[in-house]
């Protein structure tokens, strides 16, 4: 479903520090593919790392979904895997 989304930039800190996990994104893909509504519904138990991924959510466009041909806005459940390799 996305159409163009770049990684998120991995906060410093946290990499440092061996941060890792997973985090869950609710958010509305708009009729135009753009991002909206972003939430952590799951932490990944960093918030540096929660707030990298919206970040890099609200950057991101999808290809919405349609309904008889046309766009529409719809809700997405993303998980992120943040990991410390």
């Amino acid at each position: 479903m996305p159409a163009g989304c770049a990684a998120p930039a991995w906060p410093l800190e946290a990499k440092r520090h061996g941060a890792q996990g997973r985090v869950t994104l609710r958010f509305t893909v708009e009729a135009d593919g753009k991002v909206s509504k972003a939430a952590v519904i799951r932490s990944s138990g960093y918030p540096a790392l929660d707030q990298a991924a919206r970040e890099a959510l609200a950057k991101c466009v999808f290809n919405p979904e349609t309904l008889d041909g046309k766009p529409v806005a719809s809700k997405v459940t993303m998980p992120y895997q943040w990991i410390n390799e």
